[in-house]
């Protein structure tokens, strides 16, 4: 009974590789993402999750043509599968407004958290940007390009930029060095209390 769930697993549709390039600019962000499926299906698709303050305009499939289904939050983007060994599905778009968060194209087949090379790239990163303060975890690859290789493929990914004041993750930091020295600061107005308490019975 193993060797044919073991064997029946193996010829299941599965993404083995998966690139996406991000690139940045004041007004858009051009995304291409690759993936390349072990076992061919008869179609592939494709979700893309539509933030708040978010156009996104698919500007190429391939292998096409493709059809395309828009709600309030999402894009669903479905396409003929590759037809020959190697050949990958390519997806082109374009996202407008809030650039802050990029949305991924999640294909409905799954990636393999052993086996799958998933490799995010965004281009067009400030050299000041805090990288911490990105999503998924991401190092600094050349200049102004940085890239994520995360386990699994995440439905967006949080750009870091270059902040003013004090992002999200800097205030929850703050907030906890804040909370550690009212601690330390209570705890030695309590001693010193006590100090003089048991000075004044002696």
């Amino acid at each position: 009974m193993l060797p044919f769930l073991v064997g029946a697993l193996s010829t299941l549709p599965q993404v083995t590789a998966a690139t996406v390039d991000v690139t940045l600019s004041s007004s858009v962000a051009k995304v291409e993402a690759t993936y390349a499926v072990r076992v061919q299906a008869d179609s592939l698709t494709f979700v893309l999750i539509r933030l708040r303050d978010q156009e996104i305009h698919v500007t190429a499939v391939r292998p096409g043509p493709a059809s395309m289904h828009h709600t309030t939050g999402s894009v669903r983007v479905s396409a003929p599968a590759p037809r020959g060994p190697g050949l990958p599905a390519v997806l082109r778009y374009e996202v407008r407004g809030n650039l802050q968060r990029i949305p991924i194209p999640v294909p409905r087949v799954p990636t393999d958290p052993d086996a799958s090379e998933v490799v995010i790239r965004v281009h067009g990163v400030s050299p000041d940007a805090r990288l911490t303060d990105g999503f998924p975890r991401l190092s600094r690859s050349d200049g102004e390009v940085v890239t994520a290789r995360p386990a699994n493929l995440p439905s967006f990914i949080r750009v870091p930029v270059v902040e003013t004041g004090l992002s999200v993750n800097r205030l929850s930091d703050s907030f906890v060095i804040v909370l550690m020295l009212a601690s330390s600061m209570f705890w030695l107005v309590r001693r010193r209390a006590l100090q003089a308490a048991a000075s004044r019975v002696r």
